[in-house]
């Protein structure tokens, strides 16, 4: 079985959700990121959750690759298109922009204090990350037409992702207000029940 450290609210929720979403039987175990525990540190040095120890006891971090892995066990569920898919391509694009530009300038703004050893320089930091997912959410604002999922018709993993980074920001309400068909999204996907589920695990 395969075993998933996780905190409540972290990026642990992505594997979650692929798994609640999959019917996959899964264990979940708790990290306290405050005092991380020597048998945490043993199994992941890095310390950072989500972490995925696959059923081989072969260990898997970063939770798009955690997406791309769990969709890919479990096809009967068809939430990763498979190669030579026309959605395949869209399906990558979207999982590794939302990766690597939306949560890495999610985490920015969150927190700027960890991201310069300069005094003073949080403010800037945070200016930036906010300008900078700003143009990310019209970029997916724009997708979203005509919808209702960032690959069209398809429900895909790529949609909690998207779900669980919308979620962290800052002012959510003014972030819909700008951008309507983020709003819509995030309402159709958080009434899934495997991802109301997923959202009641993890107090959002």
């Amino acid at each position: 079985m395969h075993k998933l450290y996780r905190t409540a609210g972290a990026g642990s929720i992505a594997p979650e959700a692929m798994f609640e979403e999959a019917g996959a039987e899964y264990e979940m175990i708790e990290v306290d990121l405050s005092a991380k525990s020597p048998d945490f540190l043993a199994v992941n040095p890095l310390g950072q959750v989500p972490t995925l120890v696959l059923e081989n006891g072969a260990l898997l971090t970063e939770s798009a690759a955690m997406v791309l892995h769990i969709g890919e066990s479990y096809p009967d569920a068809a939430l990763v298109p498979p190669v030579g898919c026309p959605g395949r391509p869209a399906f990558c694009r979207w999982l590794f922009f939302l990766s690597a530009n939306v949560y890495n300038a999610t985490l920015r703004f969150i927190y700027a204090d960890r991201m310069s050893t300069e005094e003073g320089a949080a403010a800037g930091i945070r200016a930036a990350a906010a300008r900078d997912l700003d143009g990310y959410f019209d970029i997916l604002e724009n997708t979203l037409d005509p919808g209702p999922h960032l690959l069209g018709e398809r429900y895909t993993g790529v949609d909690p992702y998207l779900w669980m980074l919308t979620g962290w920001q800052d002012d959510v309400d003014a972030l819909f207000a700008r951008c309507p068909r983020l709003k819509g999204h995030y309402d159709r996907v958080g009434e899934r029940p495997a991802i109301a589920r997923v959202a009641a695990a993890n107090g959002v």
